[in-house]
């Protein structure tokens, strides 16, 4: 468990054991994780990403900047800093682009979604390339593996069975 320390920015790493908290990291813009890695955008977002080594407050640089970072199961994922492109981390600061430009992006479970820049449809990447999975839609979450969407015009909640493709209506808050 990481937090960002509210009147500094920088990031403490939570001891369970211990019941107390370690800075491992000065401030930075975001900050994201996957089940296996944590990293950071520079102060000024255009800079630079770092990797949290795991070690004290050991960082290294794992590219340049981004706009957003995403995390899901063991992967992670940026937006580039004029949000033209989604790229995934393969490590030793390698990242390769998977898709262009989009309104909005969750990584839950293995998977990442997208929502279209203009709405119309919600997309899966599947390793070479992104599918329709989902008509339009004002927003996209995920959290547990899930992937849920809102309707672009009666704000009805649905969420997503990646196993069976199939959506179920969970109604409006």
């Amino acid at each position: 468990l990481c937090a960002t320390v509210p009147n500094t920015g920088a990031v403490a790493k939570y001891d369970a054991a211990a019941g107390s908290w370690t800075v491992i990291g000065n401030g930075g813009s975001r900050f994201a994780s996957s089940t296996t890695q944590l990293f950071g955008v520079g102060p000024w977002q255009d800079d630079y990403v770092a990797r949290y080594t795991g070690s004290g407050s050991s960082w290294v640089v794992a590219g340049g900047g981004a706009s957003e970072l995403f995390g899901g199961g063991s992967a992670m994922y940026l937006l580039t800093n004029v949000k033209d492109a989604i790229k995934r981390y393969d490590g030793a600061g390698s990242w390769t682009t998977i898709g262009g430009a989009g309104r909005h992006f969750v990584a839950t479970g293995g998977n990442v979604y997208g929502l279209r820049p203009d709405r119309s449809f919600v997309m899966k990447y599947n390793v070479t390339q992104w599918n329709s999975i989902h008509g339009p839609a004002s927003r996209i979450y995920g959290t547990g593996g899930y992937l849920f969407a809102v309707g672009e015009s009666d704000d009805n909640i649905e969420q997503y069975d990646a196993a069976s493709n199939t959506w179920t209506s969970l109604g409006k808050p």
